[in-house]
């Protein structure tokens, strides 16, 4: 029987799972990876130990099951998108890569920023934000010229990894499209480097290629640190949104769902002909994983990640989510008028504002921890529904994955907010399963188990009207320059 090896790079963990060709994940291994910040809103991480941490992940899982590697057809990988993973003319790291969720380069003029978003609504590209490579790009060009003048290669997480595995450098469209790519013409937008003066950068970003085209193969030095063995094919991979779209089963046009991971990200397939049709001003259309499909998608910044801090924050005694969410079972839909905004590191869906900030709002003596317990869920829920008011309908239902979304509680107020019937997913490692099928080539869909909620009208009326005080508290606190 076939085997391929699959490999998540994400933000915080790093997964590797060893698929057979039915379908089925037979192994995983996992790392968790480390991140510096240095400064305020910065976000980094060591390019060479995360090498590492994957090729650990991996040796280990060819040891376990080295029966089964000797079968082993080909790699795959996908991982964190945007940020800065840049290389010398050595193929070394020029410095520690600037993370997507890095929001130092805050200071970008009104001007640039106008300019940039101009020439995105004309060519179908995706806005500038400041954890972008090109907004990362022009802050190095001004505060650490001796790394800017070492660049000669802009790539993207996976592109690091699989350059680790081959010695070849190349990207695919998914992680492409997120930088200065028309994604119906599939075209370089040189205009916007030219808008952010680094223009010199157009000829350092590599070749692009589709996510399931091989890019190359296993060298000797990438089988010594892996054991993969040498020769086996490694496919141009995809980033992770799109890769976790898959697994859930989003591929085709009218699919959608959201991701409650460290992010919010939402999501909606849409076919050529409806992107040619839109004008996008918030959040951004990607190239999917399927030639020929695109993926309409807004990421909230801050998701699972608000309801750990919650957890940590105010005390709860158990770090258990059930213990959690028994403590607010008394407190009604709208949290008797307590409202949070779930800005711990600044927004970029469905508005840019990386000063943007958490807030409780409309706490009084009577209020208690309960209360601003299910602020906190109501608060990042309002978030993603605000993100979905700008986004096409999907007609699937809404599929949910990601850590958040273990939470009945969390499931249920995302029903009762959205109106929609939420279906969740109870498939592990969807990243994982979305990067098999890129590798494959096989999108038919893999049968598994999910639950189902219902919206309840009379809660959806509450939440409405909350949702409104949500935003006219939000537009009031945002800095006013992003507005």
């Amino acid at each position: 029987m076939k085997h391929y090896l699959a490999v998540d790079a994400g933000t915080t963990r790093i997964k590797a799972g060893l698929f057979n060709e039915e379908g089925s994940m037979i192994g995983m291994t996992s790392r968790f990876v480390k991140i510096s910040m240095p400064g305020r809103g910065w976000c980094e991480m060591d390019m060479d130990e995360l090498w590492q941490l994957v090729s650990g992940a991996i040796s280990e899982l060819s040891m376990l099951f080295s029966e089964q590697w000797k079968t082993l057809e080909a790699v795959g990988i996908t991982a964190q998108g945007e940020g800065a993973w840049l290389l010398d003319n050595e193929g070394k790291p020029v410095r520690n890569a600037i993370l997507w969720n890095d929001s130092r380069n805050d200071q970008i003029p009104m001007r640039v920023w106008e300019e940039s978003n101009l020439c995105s609504s004309r060519n179908h590209m995706v806005p500038l934000c400041v954890g972008s490579p090109l907004a990362i790009l022009n802050w190095l060009k001004d505060h650490e010229p001796h790394s800017y003048s070492r660049i000669e290669h802009v790539v993207y997480c996976k592109d690091w990894l699989n350059f680790r595995l081959t010695g070849k450098i190349s990207t695919d469209w998914t992680d492409a499209s997120t930088t200065a790519i028309n994604v119906t013409k599939k075209t370089r937008v040189n205009e916007v480097f030219k808008i952010l003066g680094i223009e010199e950068m157009i000829k350092k970003f590599p070749r692009i290629l589709q996510s399931g085209e091989v890019m190359g193969k296993v060298s000797a030095k990438g089988s010594s640190d892996t054991g993969i063995p040498v020769g086996t094919p490694v496919i141009a991979g995809c980033i992770d949104i799109s890769a976790t779209s898959a697994g859930l089963g989003a591929v085709a046009p009218g699919d959608s769902g959201s991701i409650i991971g460290t992010t919010l990200g939402n999501i909606v397939i849409m076919g050529k002909d409806e992107v040619e049709e839109m004008n996008v001003e918030e959040g951004s259309i990607l190239c999917h994983v399927k030639d020929g499909s695109y993926l309409r998608q807004m990421s909230a910044l801050s998701g699972a990640v608000v309801l750990d801090w919650c957890r940590k924050e105010l005390g709860v005694a158990a770090n258990d989510m059930s213990y959690l969410e028994s403590e607010i079972k008394s407190v009604p839909p709208g949290s008797d008028g307590v409202i949070f905004l779930p800005y711990l590191f600044g927004e970029r869906a469905p508005f840019k504002a990386p000063d943007a900030s958490a807030v409780f709002y409309g706490l009084r003596f009577n209020h208690t921890r309960a209360h601003m317990i299910r602020a906190v869920y109501e608060g990042l829920v309002y978030s993603m529904y605000d993100c979905l008011t700008y986004m096409p309908k999907g007609n699937t239902g809404r599929f949910i994955a990601g850590g958040g979304s273990r939470s009945d509680l969390l499931c249920q107020i995302i029903s009762d907010v959205t109106g929609e019937v939420v279906i969740r997913s109870n498939r592990e490692e969807l990243g994982l399963y979305g990067i098999y099928k890129v590798i494959t080539g096989n999108w038919e869909e893999i049968s598994f188990h999910s639950d189902r909620f219902f919206p309840d009208p009379d809660k959806n009326q509450i939440y409405m009207k909350m949702f409104g005080e949500f935003l006219r508290i939000r537009d009031r606190l945002i800095p006013r320059q992003y507005k």
